[in-house]
């Protein structure tokens, strides 16, 4: 009965993991559509376009944050049960890919110019 429930976790897993990849898919997307944007804002000195693009990159950049924290908690999840090295290091690069998803969220909320700045 425990290996019944122990698969039937693992399948649920694999199926998030799916909805990930598939997010991943979509952002990806979404970021060369916010690039093109950006783009057309360069050439057409257009400050609106910049800005649109900016909030689509905050929010890719905060959907990736969430699968960052996703990824950590089932990685300590599993660092928990199983106690090895390799799991430290998961463990270790997961924590860095969040701290590295937190500071670029932040660079990009902040901004680079100073009509994109949000006060």
């Amino acid at each position: 009965m425990n290996s019944e429930s122990n698969i039937i976790e693992k399948i649920k897993e694999l199926n998030t993991g799916e909805v990930i990849f598939v997010l991943f898919i979509i952002i990806s997307i979404v970021g060369i559509i916010a690039n093109e944007l950006d783009k057309k804002s360069i050439i057409n000195n257009n400050y609106s376009g910049k800005k649109t693009t900016h909030y689509i990159r905050l929010g890719i950049l905060f959907i990736s944050l969430l699968i960052y924290l996703y990824f950590l908690k089932t990685t300590i999840k599993k660092g928990i049960t199983t106690k090895s090295f390799l799991n430290n290091l998961n463990i270790l690069a997961t924590i860095l890919f969040v701290i590295g998803g937190i500071i670029f969220l932040y660079t990009e909320y902040k901004g680079d110019e100073e009509y994109i700045i949000i006060e």
